[in-house]
């Protein structure tokens, strides 16, 4: 039982193609897909499923197939690509692409961090903060300075 699967039905294919779908499917040990082209009767191709996918992300490949589908209507899905594109690090046209290393480039470039960097993240956020406070007082006492200077 898959609720979305891609290439979607219709979808003009090549001789090597990929299919991705997303349902319930435990224990799922074979599907069986339809391949014609729209002139003569479908054909019915099984293919055996291997549960060991190892290194593979399965989820990524999915939203990337999810992606082309909905790239053919761009307008219409600009925001639900984006969407899939952030959540699964996926370029997109309105994404790029950025390596961050450390965990100051996570706060130089202001993007949430994964979970296990979360709470270094929010220290030295927390301490920018506190350093631009301080920055600004500073600028402030100096002003004051300079102004009852003026003054006299």
């Amino acid at each position: 039982d898959f609720e979305e699967v891609y290439p979607q039905k219709g979808t003009p294919v090549q001789a090597n193609f990929s299919l991705a779908g997303v349902g319930k499917s435990q224990g799922l040990k074979q599907i069986t897909v339809l391949v014609g082209d729209g002139q003569q009767a479908p054909q019915e191709i099984s293919i055996a499923l291997q549960p060991d996918h190892g290194e593979i992300d399965l989820q990524q490949i999915w939203a990337q197939k999810k992606i082309e589908a909905l790239d053919l209507q761009y307008e219409d899905n600009r925001e639900e690509i984006e969407t899939l594109g952030k959540q699964f690090g996926i370029v997109t046209r309105n994404t790029s692409l950025i390596v961050l290393e450390t965990t100051e480039d996570y706060v130089r470039y202001a993007i949430t961090p994964p979970a296990e960097l979360l709470s270094e993240f929010n220290r030295l956020i927390k301490e920018e903060h506190i350093e631009k406070e301080e920055r600004v007082a500073d600028l402030l006492d100096q002003a004051q300075d300079i102004t009852k200077q003026l003054q006299s």
